[in-house]
């Protein structure tokens, strides 16, 4: 009996230091978020081929106009126009604000408590074609306006200083990008970072899981 209750008390009763061991382990290393859809400058250019160039840190953007995330340009705020592409759905009647390109920029910094963790840079959605820099070096491109995508900026940032993240994005609907558009009824496609983006932080060793969009684009 006396055993019985011994095995017992050694299952029941660990020892405090263990499991306040456990729980700083779990306080220590939380993935941590930040949502950075304020502060960015926008800017449109409807010469298809000026998608490049204005992703240098030091350009001058201070004229550009103040948006926030979600953003679109197909609205009377960019174009002047009363929802302009209720006129038509063909982007060959009015390529101006198909076939540009819109320019987005966002500064942020990092600070340098997060030197041991991995840092990236999350897009929930981006309509619908787009390339991504980061302190003016090019992370990558993305087609497809349905699905979550990340880059992994641990090495190119610049801790506890100004980060300038740039990210130019095309909407055309041709075969430019080889992206199949929608295509049914009158769906018109609304060119722009219409979901959030946020800043995550993670430990060096960290699973990673993909989840597959709700919605796929499909050729007609």
């Amino acid at each position: 009996m006396r055993i019985f209750i011994l095995v017992l008390l050694s299952l029941f009763c660990l020892p405090h230091s263990t499991a306040q061991n456990k729980s700083e382990i779990v306080e220590k290393n939380p993935r941590i978020e930040r949502v950075i859809n304020s502060q960015w400058t926008f800017n449109y250019f409807p010469d298809a081929n000026s998608d490049k160039g204005y992703e240098a840190p030091d350009l001058d953007d201070s004229r550009w106009p103040a948006v926030s995330i979600p953003h679109t340009w197909s609205t009377f705020e960019t174009t002047g126009e009363i929802h302009p592409f209720i006129k038509s759905t063909s982007e060959k009647d009015n390529p101006y604000w198909w076939n540009g390109w819109g320019w987005y920029r966002k500064r942020f910094t990092v600070n340098s408590s997060y030197s041991d963790r991995k840092v990236f840079i999350e897009f929930e959605g981006v309509q619908k074609y787009c390339k991504v820099w980061i302190n003016g070096k090019y992370l990558g491109d993305h087609k497809g306006g349905y699905g979550s995508f990340d880059f992994d900026i641990t090495d190119l940032i610049i801790e506890g200083k100004e980060n300038v993240l740039a990210v130019a994005v095309n909407n055309s609907q041709n075969d430019k990008f080889r992206i199949p558009p929608m295509m049914t009824g009158k769906f018109n496609i609304y060119g722009g970072i219409y979901r959030n983006v946020t800043l995550v932080m993670k430990d060096k060793l960290y699973i990673r899981c993909r989840v597959l969009p709700l919605m796929k684009e499909v050729h007609s």
